[in-house]
């Protein structure tokens, strides 16, 4: 059937054989309706019936069944409210949505909404601070769209698992709501994949036309992480600059960040001084008062009771000031919006004196609490109490949860970026949170070098995996592998292969295949020697690797020869490789003569590639045939090519004649041929090259432009300067004063430097106010100061162990093993840590 397909040019698709299997063999709704198109078209041509008007037939009915049960719901019927827009304050008993005054970035807006209209999938990414407008401006432009639009807004049971779930059943002329996009794409677990999820959806075009709209706040944890390539940092150590950064540091957030180039539109967070005259003449009275008092501009802020909140919690008494740090300290590091008010409470005594401790009455908390939740000007107070949605049954959780206003929580951020998190809190948090709330503040602390602070949290979220992950970061692979063990026995699929590459790494290469078993699916041990072999591949044993590929194929499972020959080619043992390529090709392996060839092509075996060649299948054939005239014609062996574009001529490449022409031509002794521009050796023609887009090149060159012009003008940029100069003690002035205005990077920028000359002792005590603000780079430093000053006991201990909360080094701990699923009774009560208990101090 492929090659049926394969061999028709007018068809619109070409599905691979894995493709034409699930479109049979799988009762769910085929991806791509030109793929099924092709399938019916051939298959009808095959039995003698009209292919053509069968596979018109398919394509509508496919149609008629992605469009049965549409996602989301007419545009028309949208309430603004159910799409989060903000409730604006009410004046003289003005209610609903203030008028709207359109800006520069809604022309914009409509224009992409427009282009969508036309039957084009768009995405737009609304980047601004809390209150600025971005929702109310993609909820204007959407009445732009004409009434057959549907809406979907993914929230339940979570934002990310929602969006996961139906993003493959999102049809034609659907608007995909992402509103606070941070909660899908920041996600540590699902984040990559919705937004591989959506990539896919923008491309697909027989999905056309959809529009995804999102808003996101800007700075770090929001906008700024998405756009962020991970660097490892340097440090001068002996004399020699070596990398610094965690071992296997990844790029969380690559598919976001290529989902979102030059998608953004910035949202300014006041308006004009024009713009605010304009609003002052309005006939709502509610734009008539923001305008008239509003300070700097900032509109909508007022309109959504911002600045009163502000005002409440700069006046506030201790307790509900307390109240108030430890729900914007909890949102600051990660935990989700609903604040458990037990959490809220102990938390909040960390945020107090012992002086404002003790003046405080007993029921303090129930008093503050009835003050932070008044309404201000029609809605909610800095503080309020998280109702469930409406047609949500109701819990059975008694416990009561609270939410802090956004724009408290993001007028606050700044101030706080470089402050150290009091240790009750981590306390607090280690008693009365659980799931996501636990696992996102175990990652802050994680952050902050908190490595047993982190290991009792994961332990209460049950997240195995980063308790293993951590502690063998720290050295102390094995305490790791019982918790490597339990996360694979929960169903983790990647914890089994990660434990069992790590004792590869560390030459305990006896211990692998203990693993084998330990993925679910696998404990038939059908493929165990496979999956050994290839975790000997990808830790760098190839020889044992191979001893295991052999055991394997003897075993029956000849899944691995492939991947045997392409370690052994990638370890230079080419001769040896091309035995095994032999073996999988004989095997049934239909990929191996492509790769062989690529291979021996790319190390200069002509006369080798041409055997594995001819086996290819069209046009893959003709390709090689064509890329490899083209490296004898580059490499000066201009008698050979004529043969080689001879045999591509045979073999269906259309330009290898003409081209033969060219090089015989350039043989002669008067020719003045043209360069000639071949494929690098050992890439297929065209693979790996990605297009040119000159449009979206320009466009991340002025971003880039724009971002080095606001680094310039930051504080920390001055410092660098002064340090540059060699002032160094007027540049750590400057970074200090930047971290005292909210960049915690000064602090660890300040370490480096200080390491850089050999202040080994000061950039010691940098290093601990940069761990105490979030730098998991500095915890990594201070190791090497340590080191340095010779206390390579304490440097030890440090990596370890890690800090304390109150910034020390942690003395020694055990995290017991994880109690057996099998054994009720080992099991720990929740809050508590399955290992030895914390001292906290104040």
């Amino acid at each position: 059937m492929t090659k049926a397909i394969a061999a028709d040019d007018a068809l619109a698709a070409c599905p691979a054989r894995d493709t034409v299997h699930r479109i049979i063999g799988d009762p769910s709704l085929p991806a791509k309706q030109a793929d099924v198109t092709a399938l019916v078209t051939v298959l009808v041509r095959m039995a003698g019936g009209d292919g053509a008007q069968a596979g018109k037939a398919a394509a509508a009915l496919w149609t008629q069944a992605r469009l049965v049960e549409p996602l989301g719901r007419p545009i028309g019927d949208v309430d603004p409210f159910d799409l989060e827009v903000h409730h604006a304050i009410t004046v003289r008993g003005s209610a609903g949505l203030p008028a709207y005054m359109e800006r520069e970035h809604d022309r914009e807006l409509r224009r992409i909404v427009s282009e969508s209209a036309a039957g084009h999938s768009r995405l737009v990414m609304l980047v601004g601070t809390s209150s600025s407008g971005k929702t109310r401006a993609c909820f204007e432009a959407l009445q732009h769209l004409p009434d057959d639009w549907r809406l979907w807004h993914p929230i339940e049971p979570d934002r990310p698992r929602a969006a996961l779930t139906a993003l493959a059943s999102v049809g034609p002329k659907t608007v995909v709501w992402l509103n606070e996009a941070h909660h899908y794409l920041l996600h540590p677990q699902h984040g990559e994949a919705v937004a591989a999820g959506l990539r896919t959806l923008l491309a697909d075009e027989t999905r056309a036309p959809v529009l995804v709209m999102g808003t996101i706040w800007p700075g770090p944890g929001y906008f700024d992480d998405l756009l962020t390539t991970p660097q490892a940092g340097s440090v001068t150590q002996g004399g020699e600059l070596q990398p610094l950064s965690p071992a296997g540091r990844s790029d969380p957030h690559n598919q976001a960040r290529v989902l979102l180039a030059g998608r953004d539109l910035r949202v300014p967070s006041a308006f004009t001084p024009a713009q605010v005259a304009s609003i002052e003449q309005s006939s709502d009275p509610r734009l008539a008062a923001a305008a008239r008092s509003a300070q700097d501009g900032m509109v909508t802020q007022y309109l959504a009771a911002g600045f009163d909140l502000v005002r409440i919690y700069r006046e506030a008494a201790p307790g509900p000031r307390a109240l108030l740090d430890a729900a914007i300290e909890a949102r600051r590091l990660g935990h989700p919006l609903g604040l458990p008010l037990p959490f809220l409470a102990a938390a909040a005594e960390a945020c107090l004196t012992d002086t404002e401790w003790d003046l405080l009455p007993e029921n303090w908390v129930h008093e503050s609490l009835a003050q932070l939740t008044r309404p201000v000007k029609g809605v909610q107070g800095p503080l309020h109490s998280q109702k469930r949605p409406r047609g949500v049954p109701q819990s059975h959780s008694i416990v009561p949860i609270y939410r802090v206003a956004d724009f408290l929580v993001d007028h606050c951020r700044a101030e706080r970026r470089a402050k150290p998190v009091p240790p009750l809190f981590w306390q607090a948090a280690a008693q009365h949170c659980d799931g996501e709330g636990a696992h996102n503040l175990a990652v802050a602390a994680a952050d902050r070098g908190l490595i047993q602070v982190a290991c009792q949290l994961w332990a209460i979220a049950g997240r195995h995996s980063e308790i293993a992950d951590t502690l063998v970061k720290a050295g102390r692979m094995e305490e790791a592998m019982p918790w490597f063990a339990r996360a694979a026995q929960a169903g983790d699929l990647k914890a089994a292969h990660t434990a069992a590459l790590e004792l590869a790494r560390a030459g305990r290469l006896d211990d692998v295949p203990l693993w084998a078993d330990r993925p679910p699916g696998t404990s038939d041990n059908r493929y165990a020697k496979t999956w050994t072999a290839t975790i000997l591949t990808e830790s760098g044993h190839t020889d044992a690797a191979v001893t295991w590929f052999a055991r394997a194929a003897d075993a029956g499972d000849t899944t691995g020869l492939l991947a045997a020959a392409e370690a052994l080619a990638s370890d230079g043992r080419v001769d040896e490789a091309l035995v095994w390529f032999e073996r999988a090709f004989a095997a049934g392996d239909d990929e191996a003569p492509a790769v062989a060839a690529e291979i021996c092509l790319g190390t200069g075996r002509f006369d080798k590639a041409l055997n594995w060649i001819e086996r290819c299948q069209q046009p893959e054939r003709a390709s090689f045939l064509r890329q490899t005239a083209d490296e004898l014609t580059q490499a000066g062996r201009e008698h050979d090519a004529i043969a080689w574009y001879a045999r591509a001529a045979e073999a269906g490449n259309s330009t290898a004649a003409p081209q033969t022409v060219r090089t015989l031509s350039a043989m002669l002794p008067d020719s003045q041929p043209g360069p000639i521009t071949p494929e690098p050796s050992g890439r297929r023609s065209g693979q790996d090259t990605p297009p040119s887009d000159h449009g979206q090149l320009g466009s991340v060159s002025a971003w880039a432009a724009q971002a080095e012009t606001r680094a310039a003008a930051r504080p920390l940029a001055a410092a660098r300067r002064l340090a540059d100069e060699g002032d160094i003690d007027a540049a750590l002035q400057l970074a200090e004063e930047a971290a005292t205005a909210g960049d915690p990077t000064a602090l660890a920028w300040g370490a480096q430097q200080l390491a850089d000359r050999g202040n080994w002792d000061r950039s010691l005590s940098w290093c601990r106010s940069a761990v105490a603000a979030g730098s998991e780079w500095a915890a990594h430093l201070a190791v090497v100061c340590l080191d340095e000053l010779g206390r390579a006991r304490e440097a030890e201990q440090l990596e370890r162990y890690g800090w304390t909360p109150a910034s020390d080094i942690a003395a020694p701990w055990h995290l017991k093993s994880p109690p057996s699923e099998t054994d009720p009774s080992a099991q720990t009560q929740p809050g508590h840590n399955a290992g030895d208990q914390t001292v906290w101090s104040q």
